[in-house]
């Protein structure tokens, strides 16, 4: 037990020997600093701040001088003041392609309208001209001789007149 009391204290003097050098390394520092502020202090009070001699001459018309109104501007700018070279760069970069493609897709739309009402009208024409020809089918297949002969000479004066044109 002596022997474990005796280890305890040898550590608690090492540790306090420890912390007394810490100590004195930090007011050593403390010192060393007070030095440093008060030799700044002394160079602060030996500066003389000199204040230049004011000049009648320029200071009269500065202070004869009404305060100016303030004048405000409402501007709409359709290019910038400032950084023209970025905006050129936005607008022919982005809006220029936009707009290509805007107008593409325009002219594709209008495109595919005029494609589909073509369509539709042949369509419709060749629907009419397929009614005409069942038509003259059964008018020709259902009637008697005399029909089909005028039949036949209509359909000679119409192809004539075809040819004419």
């Amino acid at each position: 037990m002596e022997k474990e009391l005796e280890i305890f204290i040898t550590e608690l003097f090492t540790g306090q020997k420890e912390a007394n050098k810490i100590n004195t390394e930090v007011i050593s520092s403390v010192i060393d600093l007070a030095k440093r502020v008060s030799s700044i202090d002394k160079k602060l009070d030996s500066l003389k701040i000199a204040i230049p001699p004011a000049h009648a001459s320029r200071i009269e018309p500065i202070a004869s001088q009404q305060p100016k109104a303030v004048i405000r501007k409402f501007q709409i700018l359709l290019f910038p003041e400032q950084d023209a070279k970025l905006f050129y760069k936005i607008v022919f970069g982005r809006w220029f392609l936009l707009v290509v493609v805007s107008l593409f897709i325009m002219s594709l739309y209008r495109f595919s309208i005029h494609w589909s009402d073509n369509k539709k009208e042949t369509e419709i024409s060749q629907s009419e001209s397929a009614g005409i020809a069942k038509a003259w089918n059964y008018l020709y297949g259902h009637g008697n001789s005399t029909i089909r002969q005028k039949m036949d000479s209509a359909m000679i004066k119409g192809n004539m007149a075809s040819y004419r044109r």
